[in-house]
This record gives C-alpha cells, sequence and structure tokens, in this order.
C-alpha cells in the first residue's frame, strides 16, 4: 500500500470516529429534557466508546473534548438565555461557551484514562474501568465553586421508577454506574465473538436493578397523613429593589395578595404547610414588621405553617442572604434555612477580588450574597409535619446537601425555586427531574415550588403526585408523610464512587504491568 493510501485510510477513520462521538453527544442530549427519552441513555455512549483505543492520547482527548460540547453544551444551551439577562445576548453566549468547556474536563478526563485502559487492559478489566471512570468524573464535577451535578446520567431516568429505586442503595452514582456499565457491555458485546458473558452481564444487572425496584414499590410502607401544598405565584421576581422593598409597591402589594389568597385556597383542603418559591417574598421578612404581620396573620386564620422563600441581612457581613423562612400556624417566626451553594453568576462572582476587569463587563450587578453555613438547625414544622430539609434552587443537584440534613433528623424534603430566568426553555424541566431522584433516594416525600413553574410533589419513590405546567397561577396539594428511616444510601453516602476509585486503581495496576495491545 502506497504512503498515499494510507494516509487516506487514517483520514476516513477519523471521520467515522468523529461521527459517532458526534452521534453520542446528541443521543446523549436526547436522554434530557427536552426530548426526555431515558431510554436512550442505555444505549448513547456505545457510538463513542467504540472508537476507543485511538492511536494516541491526543486523539482521545480531542474526541472527549468533542463528545463534552456536543452533550454537555446541548444539555446546557439555556445558560445563553439565561446569562442574557444579566450580562447582556454576546456575553450570555461567552458564558455558555465556558460553561459547556467547563463541563468538558470531566469527558477528557475520562477519554484519557480510558485510552490507557483500552490500550494495555483486558476487555474485562476495560468492562469494569469504563463505569468506574465515568462515575468518578461525575462525582468530581460537582465539587467546588463552579461545580455541578447538572447533567449526570443518572437524572436521565427519572420517569422510569423501577430502576429508579436503586438510588436507594447508592444514590445517583450507583443509577449511573449501571447505565454506563450496560453501554460498556454493549460495546464488548459488539467486540467479541463471545457475546453471551457480555450479554449475560448486562442482563443481569438491569434485572437485578427492576427486580429490586418492583419489589420496593409493590411493598410500600408509606402512610400519608397529612395535606401539604405548593404556592406557584407566577410572578417575575426579576424587578428593581429600593433598599429592602422592591422599587414598585403595586408589585409589593400583588405579591402579597395573592400570598395571602393561595394560602386560603388551601385552607380549604385543609393542607397543614404551605410552601412558596425561593425569594418570593417582596421584602427582608425579619426587618419588614408589617408584611410579617400579613404572613403570621395568613399563617394563623389558615391553621398551617408556611415555609417562605426571602432575603435575610447580616449586619456584621453587610451582606444579604437567600433563605427560606418558617413561619408556623401560630404564626410565630420560628425557623429560617440559609442558601449554602450559590449560583456563580448568577448570585456571586467566582474570584470578583482577583479579577477587577469583570466590573468593566458590568457584573456588579449580579447579587452579591453571603452563603449559609455548613450546618444549620433544622426547621420543625410542627405537629405531623416535622422536621423540614431544604434545597434552594441550585442545591438540589447537590445529593450531599439533602443527606447531610436527613441524616440529622429531616422528615420531609423542600425545594423552593426561581426558574423564571429559564423562560420556556427545557431548564425548567431539566432541573425538576433531580427533584424526584432526591426523594426516590432518601425515601422522603418532597414538596417542590418554583414561581413559575414546574411545581410538583413528590413521593417518597420519585413519583410525581401533582404537579403545575410553566407559566400559570396555581397552588396544588396533595397528601404526603414525614418518614424517619434511612436508606443505605443516607447511612453510607457516596460508597460506590469509594469501590470506583478502589476498583479502577487496581484495573490501573494491572494495566502498568501489562504489554501494550495492537
Amino acid at each position: 500500500m502506497s504512503m498515499g493510501q494510507t494516509v487516506y485510510k487514517n483520514s476516513m477513520s477519523t471521520r467515522i470516529s468523529i461521527v459517532l462521538t458526534l452521534l453520542s453527544g446528541l443521543l446523549f442530549v436526547g436522554c434530557f429534557p427536552r426530548l426526555d427519552c431515558g431510554a436512550l441513555a442505555w444505549v448513547a455512549f456505545v457510538p463513542f466508546l467504540c472508537t476507543f483505543p485511538h492511536r494516541n492520547v491526543s486523539r482521545a482527548i480531542a474526541h472527549g473534548f468533542l463528545f463534552g460540547i456536543v452533550a454537555y453544551g446541548g444539555i446546557l444551551y439555556w445558560l445563553a438565555i439565561f446569562a442574557t439577562h444579566a450580562i447582556g445576548r454576546p456575553l450570555g453566549v461567552v458564558a455558555w461557551l465556558i460553561g459547556a468547556i467547563a463541563q468538558t474536563t470531566a469527558t477528557v478526563g475520562f477519554s484519557i484514562i480510558l485510552q490507557y485502559v483500552t490500550a494495555r487492559g483486558s476487555r474485562i478489566s476495560t468492562l469494569f474501568a469504563i463505569p468506574s471512570v465515568w462515575i468518578i468524573f461525575e462525582w468530581i464535577r460537582q465539587l467546588g465553586m463552579l461545580g455541578t451535578g447538572w447533567g449526570d446520567i443518572g437524572y436521565s431516568q427519572h420517569n422510569a421508577l423501577d430502576i429508579l429505586q436503586i438510588t436507594r442503595l447508592g444514590g445517583v452514582w450507583l443509577l449511573g454506574y449501571v447505565i454506563v456499565f450496560v453501554n460498556a457491555a454493549i460495546v464488548s458485546v459488539l467486540r467479541s465473538r463471545r457475546m453471551y458473558p457480555w450479554l449475560i452481564s448486562a442482563v443481569c444487572v438491569v434485572a437485578f436493578g427492576c427486580v429490586y425496584g418492583r419489589f420496593i414499590l409493590t411493598h410500600d410502607t408509606s402512610n400519608p397523613s397529612f395535606i401539604a401544598s405548593a404556592l406557584q405565584a407566577n410572578v417575575n421576581q426579576n424587578v428593581t429593589w429600593n433598599g429592602m422593598r422592591p422599587r414598585d409597591p403595586r408589585y409589593v402589594s400583588r405579591v402579597m395578595t395573592n400570598l395571602v389568597s393561595q394560602m386560603q385556597q388551601t385552607a380549604l383542603v385543609h393542607s397543614s404547610m404551605s410552601v412558596t418559591a425561593e425569594t418570593s417574598f417582596p421584602g427582608y421578612l425579619r426587618f419588614d414588621p408589617k408584611l410579617l404581620k400579613v404572613v403570621s396573620r395568613a399563617a394563623m386564620q389558615t391553621h398551617q405553617a408556611i415555609l417562605i422563600g426571602g432575603y435575610d441581612y447580616d449586619p456584621e457581613t453587610r451582606k444579604s442572604l437567600n433563605a427560606l423562612f418558617l413561619v408556623n400556624a401560630d404564626g410565630v417566626l420560628s425557623g429560617e434555612y440559609e442558601k449554602r451553594q450559590l449560583v456563580p453568576f448568577g448570585e456571586f462572582i467566582p474570584l470578583r477580588t482577583f479579577l477587577p476587569f469583570l466590573e468593566a463587563l458590568h457584573l456588579d450587578t449580579i447579587s452579591d450574597l453571603d452563603r449559609g453555613g455548613n450546618v444549620q438547625p433544622l426547621m420543625d414544622a410542627g405537629g405531623t409535619a416535622g422536621k423540614i430539609g431544604v434545597a434552594l434552587c441550585y442545591e438540589s443537584s447537590y445529593p450531599a446537601l439533602t443527606r447531610e440534613q436527613i441524616v440529622r433528623g429531616a422528615s420531609v424534603l423542600v425545594v423552593a425555586t426561581d426558574d423564571t430566568w429559564f423562560g420556556h426553555t427545557a431548564a425548567a424541566a431539566q432541573h425538576a427531574a433531580i427533584a424526584a431522584i432526591r426523594s426516590s433516594e432518601s425515601d422522603r416525600y418532597l414538596v417542590r415550588t418554583a414561581a413559575t413553574g414546574i411545581s410538583e410533589i413528590i413521593d417518597n419513590h420519585g413519583r410525581v403526585l401533582v404537579s403545575t405546567g410553566l407559566f400559570e397561577r396555581k397552588a396544588i396539594s396533595a397528601k404526603i408523610e414525614s418518614r424517619s428511616d434511612l436508606t443505605l444510601y443516607e447511612r453510607f453516602g457516596d460508597w460506590i464512587v469509594v469501590v470506583c476509585g478502589v476498583s479502577l486503581a487496581v484495573i490501573l495496576w494491572t494495566a502498568a504491568r501489562a504489554k501494550p495491545r495492537s
């Protein structure tokens, strides 16, 4: 074969591998809302995995970057729209690009390790290395001030109730491991002449998950005993403030009238607890006795506790905090939760002190909030509701934040969010899907209230009992239960990540001692 023929053959191979990588990225996007076809997750990685091993590490890195930019850039396309509201259209696109590229660090790292394992390891070691490496990098993705769990593959199964129940054993990480393992097994089937071992392994893993999930669902021990409500006001909360209140007094009046009206509506179904959206209160609750009196009177008249999203102020730091307040059925302000995981470039500017040029981009208009303490007293709604575990908006994608509260005794979960910025994009549905996993992994009922939707009440298996659409004013109610049992995941946390780390270390050690395969 001449040199020209060799180059032609290699270029064809490159084009095919690029097409396969692009296909995997598109399938990955299709797993999540807007398409929301979770079944695609079980084959989404196959085309990409079939491109390994590459001729060299550089090609593996390039393909990992391409897969990541298509997959995460496609899922997070709404970042451009979100950021446009704060910093303008051109910079909004830049923010989206930065966010997508940041996520590709995980897929690039995954590709580097996978290149090494597939080039030197055995088929069996590769089979177990693939899901282990993927889950390790998913776990790493959510660390730090810029970290996020948004787009973890396990969230694609929020509608698959049977397989969803294995999150009780190992959280979203175990569910993700099973999904990627099946993808790896399919690749092994395609490459091996002996199909049965790999096919049987994939079938057994999925069968175990489904049988376990069906057992949990058919042996349900829950006994809903009280009614909880989510108050979706459908009010655009992105208004100009003057001091500790919105500038427009008509906006304040409209919000408070709507709040009282919806509480009276839920009182008709004897609701014991109502939840409003994040930052929905038109003032600083603890520093506004006039508006606090309106809320207290409504709580007493409707005989229910209300968890109300708003701002608090710390005189020492002179900074505001994003908080959820509890006004009990006696009208007393009896608890508060302060948001711990703030939204970068939304609620704070990372490294503002060290990056003075950000002021030239007018990012100073973004709120610079203070974060709450790592461990805060649990709010107690009293009666049958008991202690409440809280996640504000972005925090719902961090399983460690809700797990920490459940271990300390939270018996019901609440998610309050303002998804107004997302508009009619798929972001609101993607965000809501995360809540189902928080419910199933913790065996807790969850009340989710969003300013403009999607609001939901979810049972302890991740099943949506009642929900609202986008941009509708509606109060929804459902019977729920306070639960005290701890799942295996809540007891032992991210044990599957540790197992992945140990197994990967063993695989890399054996691969290092082996000769490279042709």
